[in-house]
Order: C-alpha cells, then structure tokens, then sequence
C-alpha cells in the first residue's frame, strides 16, 4: 500500500496500520485493509486518517476532526508513493537496508 498520509508533522505509509487499527478500518469500511485505499472513497480516507490522528490526540478528537476536513483538505493530505523505497528484508526486526551488507559480516574464521 504505497501510500502516505500526512498527520501534522508525521507521515505514514496506510501499511503502517497496528492489526488492531486494520481491524477497525475493516468494521468501518466491510472490506478488507489490504484493499485500503484512501483515493478511493471518503470512507477509506476517514478511517485512515482517522486512525493515525488517533494516535496523537485521540480517538474522539480524532474523529470530530477528520469528519470536519473538505474533501480538498483530505486530498492534500493524502499521497501516493510511486517507488516505495523502505526495506523489504528485516534482520532480528530490523529493516536491512543493503541485505549483502547485512550478511556480510556474519562468518567466522578460525583463529
């Protein structure tokens, strides 16, 4: 899911999503997160932004705020990240960046 909603200062990739905030963007649109897309409807993009304001202010405050955006507001919040640079191979939970590099140093020579 490559894309990115910008919430105050921080951005977030919408795979960025707890299993616990997947699960209420699932109740809240009847379908399933890896079909999220906030482009795509006004539903998808409250309940995204709406789970990442969550994190900073709250659920409540959250809402009222996300529900009072325009839809101009919400577009300007919203991009679409055509090469999504993270890294896709983790070691010991964290992000390998070169993956050669990481394995690199691993052997052991006799002494």
């Amino acid at each position: 899911m490559p894309f990115i909603l910008t919430v105050g200062e921080k951005k977030f990739y919408a795979d960025d999503l707890t299993l616990a905030e997947a699960r209420v963007c699932e109740t809240e649109i009847g379908e399933s997160w890896v079909l999220a897309n906030p482009l795509r409807s006004a539903k998808w993009a409250s309940s995204l932004l709406t789970r990442f304001h969550a994190r900073e202010i709250g659920e409540d405050a959250a809402k009222e705020l996300v529900d009072a955006l325009t839809t101009r507001a919400a577009l300007k919040l919203v991009d679409y990240a055509e090469d999504d640079d993270r890294p896709i191979e983790h070691q010991d939970a964290i992000p390998v960046v070169d993956p050669k590099a990481a394995t690199a140093g691993s052997e052991t020579t006799p002494s």
